[in-house]
């Protein structure tokens, strides 16, 4: 299904909006990072690609930018995105560890 033909109160920045980022999915997430999909795909069915190419997130995290665009939908653009995002959780969690 595409994003566009969901209910507007079940799109993910919609509900990330009305209930907050813990409420969404990890796919939901992702989506929201991968903005767009390709033609027949939404971001939430190529976030749902990404997610299996990996056994969980933190191997997610460890792909390269060349494994990440091997999904269809995934270019160089929304790669260097997900790169990205996820270094600034890894970044997180090391500030985390500091403060303990």
């Amino acid at each position: 299904m595409k994003i566009k033909e969901m209910v507007t109160s079940e799109m993910p920045r919609e509900r990330l909006l009305s209930h907050g980022a813990k409420s969404l999915s990890n796919t939901e997430l992702l989506a929201i990072l991968i903005n767009t999909g390709r033609k027949g795909f939404s971001s939430i069915d190529i976030s749902n690609e990404l997610l299996k190419s990996a056994s969980n997130l933190n191997e997610l995290k460890k792909s390269s930018i060349n494994d990440l665009i091997q999904v269809k939908g995934i270019g160089l653009q929304k790669a260097i995105t997900l790169k990205a995002a996820f270094e600034l959780g890894e970044r997180m969690g090391e500030e985390l560890k500091i403060i303990v």
